[in-house]
């Protein structure tokens, strides 16, 4: 399973303003407006939330997501490292 954390490409060490910068990096390549998706967007979104909430070395619990979905956003979240 993946975590928050993996799914934004962050660490539980990283700073709030690191975690902003990789949440706008990632919407703003993975937007719909930009070719990406709707659900793209929405994974990214809500593991930004959980994170800043302290949730994030939770595993993502998304049931109404695909968890491809999750993978290939993980991965590209790595390749943008």
């Amino acid at each position: 399973m993946t975590t928050y954390h993996e799914l934004l490409g962050t660490t539980e060490y990283s700073t709030t303003t690191d975690i902003k910068k990789r949440y706008k990096l990632l919407s703003h390549r993975l937007h719909p407006d930009k070719s990406g998706s709707v659900i793209l967007m929405q994974l990214i979104s809500h593991a930004y939330n959980e994170i800043l909430c302290g949730n994030g070395n939770n595993l993502c619990k998304l049931t109404n997501v695909n968890h491809e979905k999750i993978l290939l956003t993980k991965k590209y979240a790595q390749k943008l490292k």
